[in-house]
């Protein structure tokens, strides 16, 4: 009898260590960083600074950003959203079940493609800015 209950104690413990562990692999997933990778310049002529170059964001900031977002087109990045020549491209990116490619501009836009379509999303809220290299433009139509 006393055998069954070491056995029982020995599993009863080893399954508690075998859930933590599980627990720490999910953390880890959570805090795992993509980081941008920048090529060329800026349509300006501007060279990429080192900050820009070390942007990184991790899995919970990236789904901060897609909560935040919303959907527009061509024509909304052309006049409001500044093109970085850095994004953070990620293939197979799991947003709760579902698996997406995406690719994010420092611009505070990001391009989310699933089963063959394609969404542009913009990060306009302010809260948006610090996950983001510049901030979407605002227009200010008042103005000379």
């Amino acid at each position: 009898m006393k055998k069954v209950i070491n056995i029982f104690c020995l599993l009863f413990l080893l399954t508690g260590l075998i859930s933590c562990n599980g627990q720490r692999k999910e953390e880890n997933k959570k805090n795992e960083m993509y980081s941008a990778k920048c090529e060329g310049t800026y349509s300006t002529g501007k060279n990429v600074t080192e900050d820009e170059k070390n942007w990184k964001l991790s899995k919970s900031d990236i789904l901060s950003i897609i909560k935040l977002s919303q959907e527009i087109d061509e024509q909304d990045i052309h006049f409001s959203y500044p093109i970085t020549p850095c994004n953070i491209d990620i293939n197979h990116f799991n947003i709760n079940g579902r698996f997406v490619n995406l690719s994010i501009n420092g611009g505070s836009f990001l391009y989310l493609t699933e089963n063959g379509k394609t969404k542009i999303l913009g990060c306009g809220d302010p809260k948006c800015k610090k996950y983001f290299i510049l901030p979407k433009e605002e227009m200010d139509d008042d103005k000379p």
